[in-house]
Parts: structure tokens; sequence; C-alpha cells
């Protein structure tokens, strides 16, 4: 039988951004923990289970933690004082203003409370905060604060899903932030789910950003100062990223520590390189009430701003601009 129309269609450029189809094994656990979790979020694994299954939006990561809130700004302390009274605490808000579940007289968007500034907003439109490590810093608060613990409260981060180009033509920085709709759909979700007396927050991640990096390696035979400066450079980028990087490849961990030490084994287990002589690097911290929010990163300290480890807070992960990379052999 002969059909008229398309005889052919061929893909000149390979598709890019999608998945994997699932796997066998990967539904036999999909599968154990709906019914598990069922309709209601109550153990961090719930929380973390159920926003990732968030439709719309593709959220690749989520990270749990309980009993903090955000960092409020002014603007967003007087909103929560005035529609969240103490005898209902019982919310679901994203850090964007926007109030996506509210028991009783709370109101349903942020357009009923007037004209103040969406904090999230300013975050992104007006981020002036002076840095000398990459992009502007974010002014208002940002992060979750640290000060007090908050019961019945759970901030989640999540992290968005994208398109990873090949090392050749990685962009200088990686920092995926979701925007002020993506939290929005995600609190959503979890508004269905939660308990009615837990308080909600969904919020972006905050990056302890690295920039100013140099290196000094001894190459193996056969290998020229460039080759070895994109070896390293991908290295380091792939094994600080937050979808890619970590010892498993899993993404880099939120919390947790960040040591010069790690750094220098991660370059010496590079293609090319026999042996590291020096690292160091700039860093700064988009967490706004980071203990201290810069400085540099070294093996041996000497000054008041230098450190050879950084603790990240349970919401911060990591990042690095390679625009500044610098890489020399001896």
């Amino acid at each position: 039988m002969q059909f008229n129309g398309l005889g052919s269609v061929v893909n000149f450029v390979a598709a890019r951004g999608g998945r994997d189809s699932e796997t066998l094994d990967a539904a036999k656990l999909r599968a154990r923990k709906e019914l598990s979790t069922r309709s209601r979020a109550v153990t961090a694994g719930d929380f973390e289970w159920i926003a990732l299954q968030t439709p719309k939006v593709r959220v690749r990561r989520a990270i749990v933690i309980p009993r903090r809130r955000p960092l409020l700004s002014t603007a967003a302390a007087w909103q929560r004082q005035l529609c969240y009274p103490p005898v209902n605490p019982a919310i679901t808000r994203s850090s964007s203003g926007e109030f996506c579940g509210t028991p009783g007289t709370a109101p349903q968007s942020s357009a009923q409370l007037g004209s103040i500034a969406d904090p999230l907003t300013l975050r992104y439109a007006t981020a002036t905060g002076v840095a000398d490590c990459g992009p502007p810093l974010p002014d208002p608060p940002a992060g979750l604060d640290d000060s007090f613990e908050a019961p019945g409260v759970v901030s989640v981060v999540v992290v968005p899903d994208g398109p990873q180009p090949p090392p050749a033509v990685r962009p200088s920085l990686v920092e995926l932030v979701p925007t002020p709709s993506f939290l929005r759909a995600v609190c959503a979700q979890l508004d269905q789910h939660r308990l009615v007396t837990t308080e909600v927050h969904v919020v972006p991640p905050q990056y302890m950003r690295l920039c100013r990096v140099y290196c000094r390696v001894k190459p193996n035979v056969g290998y020229t100062r460039l080759q070895l400066r994109d070896l390293v450079a991908n290295s380091l980028a792939t094994f600080l990223d937050v979808l890619l990087g970590g010892e498993d490849g899993s993404g880099a961990p939120f919390g947790g520590q960040v040591h010069i030490a790690e750094l220098i084994a991660r370059v010496l287990r590079t293609e090319g390189v026999d042996r590291v002589d020096d690292l160091r690097a700039r860093f700064v911290r988009t967490k706004s009430n980071a203990p201290f929010r810069g400085g540099n990163l070294l093996l041996c300290p000497a000054a008041a701003d230098d450190y050879d480890h950084v603790d990240l807070a349970p919401e911060e992960t990591t990042s690095i601009d390679l625009t500044t990379f610098t890489l020399d052999t001896i």
C-alpha cells in the first residue's frame, strides 16, 4: 500500500532538556512511596515526595527543613502580622508573598493586601546588593531565619529542573533559582496535602558562590596548560553543580561543609593532573544572614577573612563562577 505525503523525518539537531523514560526500579519505588504517603504530608519524606510531584512545573530537588521560617522584610512582616493573628497560625505561603491556602479569614491573594511590594519579586527585579564575586547579591532578606526554632513550621527548598549543557558550552555561572510563579505552584501542591496545623513555606535555594579561583598544578606528560584549564574547570563546575554535583552525581549537597582540602582532592582526581600545589578562591553567599557573607577559601588561613572551610546553612548549596578561573602549571 502506498501513502501520499511525508516520506521520512530526520532530526538534524539532537533534542535537549528532556528526561529518560522511567525505569522499572524507579516505578517500583514510586509505587511504594505513593502508597505510603497517600494524601497527607506528615514526615519530611512526605513533603519532599509531594513537592517533587507538583504538576505543571518540573521540580528536580526538594529539601525539607523543619522549624525554620524565611527571613522577612519589614513589609512582609507587616503583612504576616496583619493577616495571620496568633489565634490562627496554620498557614501555607510561598516566599513570593502569595498565600496559597489559608484557613480562617486570611486573604487568598496578595492583591487583597494593598500596594505593599512583593519581597521575592524585589529580590529578582532590584537585586542591588554589592558583591565583588559574580552578579549582585540579593537586596531583600534571603534565606531562612536561624535565630529561633518555630514548632509546627516546615520550609521546603525547591530547585527547578533545567537543561544541562555539555561542558564545552557550560555558562560561567549556574545558579538555578525558581521564579515566583514556580514557588506558588509548589506551594499550592503542598497546601492540598499538609495537615491543618502545619505552617508551610516554599523557598528558593541559597548559594555559596566561588569565584576568582586560582589553581596551580603539575601536569602529566602530554597535557597542555589550556587543556588542563578546561579539564579542571569542568571538574570543579560539575562537582559543585546543584543538579549534577556531589560525590554521587545527584547534586551538590545542601548544608554540610565546603572544605578547601575536598576541592584539592577533586582537582587531583582530574584527568591530566599529577600534583596540586595551590588552590584558593574568593567566595560570597546569597544568604543574607550568613555568619560571614564573604571571604577567602584557602588551605592555610592567615588573615581575618581567610577560611579553610565554610559551614553551609541547611538551605544553602554551592556554585562557581568560571569567568575568573585561572590555572598555572609548573
